[in-house]
């Protein structure tokens, strides 16, 4: 009895190895047995070895497949007979997912019902990939969305709790945002540039017109019309070209003595308010005033500075127009007011002014020349330099624009 006895002793330390592996564990040493169950020894060695590298293999594949997906900026959500069994970092942090979360159902995530609503689309359909674009849910987000059948769908019409499909889910709504930005500012530009362009076509033709009759008086008078027409649209399109510059190009390491600016711009404005009978009134502070340098081209601090004093002036009847300019040395910041006693803004139209041509007062500003998009550019340029603008006035009480910028 006693062989039998050993070898059912040896057996059971070949179990326990056995019971190891199934587990993963290939640590543990095969024991070196005796008699008829050494080539069982052997064999499990070998069997082991190779179990041992394999396993060893496919962890590491399996590590830098996760370290792939993981580095992909695009949200990744595996699903595996409806539910979840894999999901990268970009679909941690897009949709606050959790460690818990892989086997649930994929119902019983909370994605955006936009999501669900693409993923019911491609489950209805026969097609083995779908892209698509989500419409802006109630939080405006929009996703590009693209969804791939995975080959072990079971037979017959997939549903969201027995489908095979890998998921990828892009957040595009800064994009889309700027594309419905970019398409309302195209119509908004063409309807402004085909205002002017349309009118000096009519008084050209009203002119030959009038030389033709021998009315010189009336052909004159078009003519500086259309003068005035092509100076406007001239401004105009300069404003577009300054826009396009914001928009397409990184701010450049320009730096400019915001005072000695402050002061030329200010001479440039003084004919058109004695020419309106108001007070230019300019005041400095701060710094013992020799330099007050801020991050921005000199092109970028004039237009700053031009558009808010054009723009006290236009909508200033009579009174003072005033900029004040104060640099903070312990805040590392200088201060532009630039105030008047016009006609003032009601609080309503406080969060439109900023956009490209919306104009307060369309009459007014057409008089004076203006585009439109004068504080649009301001806006631009200031927060190119990390600066701030606000507005405060009251209808009939005047108004007053303080900008801050960052000294350097």
């Amino acid at each position: 009895m006693w062989p039998f006895s050993q070898s059912a002793q040896e057996i059971e330390l070949l179990q326990s190895v056995i019971d190891e592996m199934t587990r993963g564990n290939y640590d543990g040493a095969v024991p070196t047995l005796s008699g008829k169950l050494v080539p069982l020894s052997v064999s499990l060695k070998h069997l082991k070895s190779t179990y041992a590298s394999t396993f060893i293999a496919l962890e590491k594949q399996r590590e830098e497949l996760t370290a792939i997906i993981n580095a992909l900026p695009n949200a990744l959500i595996f699903v595996a007979e409806g539910r979840v069994s894999l999901f990268n970092d970009a679909a941690r942090e897009m949709f606050g997912l959790r460690p818990t979360d892989k086997g649930k159902l994929l119902d019983e995530l909370e994605l955006p019902q936009s999501l669900f609503d693409a993923i019911h689309e491609f489950l209805s359909g026969s097609e083995r990939r779908l892209d698509t674009r989500t419409t802006p849910n109630a939080l405006m987000q929009t996703f590009q969305v693209s969804i791939t059948r995975l080959e072990n769908q079971a037979t017959g019409q997939p549903s969201l709790r027995n489908a095979n499909f890998v998921a990828s889910f892009t957040d595009i709504s800064q994009r889309a945002k700027t594309d419905a930005l970019r398409r309302d500012f195209v119509a908004a530009a063409s309807h402004e540039l085909k205002t002017p362009v349309a009118g000096m076509s009519l008084m050209s033709e009203t002119a030959q017109m009038a030389l033709k009759d021998g009315d010189t008086a009336t052909a004159n008078a078009m003519l500086a019309q259309i003068h005035t027409e092509a100076q406007n649209l001239q401004a105009l399109v300069l404003d577009l070209l300054d826009l396009a510059r914001y928009e397409d190009i990184a701010p450049a390491d320009e730096r400019t003595d915001l005072i000695k600016t402050s002061k030329t711009t200010v001479a440039t404005r003084r004919q058109r308010a004695q020419d309106k009978g108001i007070a230019l009134v300019e005041e400095y502070h701060g710094l013992g005033l020799q330099e007050v340098f801020v991050p921005l081209h000199e092109a970028d601090v004039v237009i700053i500075l031009d558009n808010l004093l054009d723009n006290a002036l236009a909508y200033t009847d009579a009174g003072t127009v005033r900029i004040d300019v104060e640099a903070d040395a312990i805040k590392h910041t200088a201060l532009i007011r630039v105030s008047d006693t016009g006609i003032g803004i009601e609080e309503k139209d406080f969060d439109r002014i900023f956009e490209r041509f919306y104009r307060i007062d369309k009459s007014r500003s057409r008089v004076s020349g203006g585009t439109g998009l004068g504080l649009s550019l301001v806006k631009h340029a200031v927060e190119k330099a990390g600066g701030s603008i606000v507005v405060a006035s009251q209808k009939g009480q005047g108004t007053t624009f303080n900008v801050s910028l960052p000294i350097i």
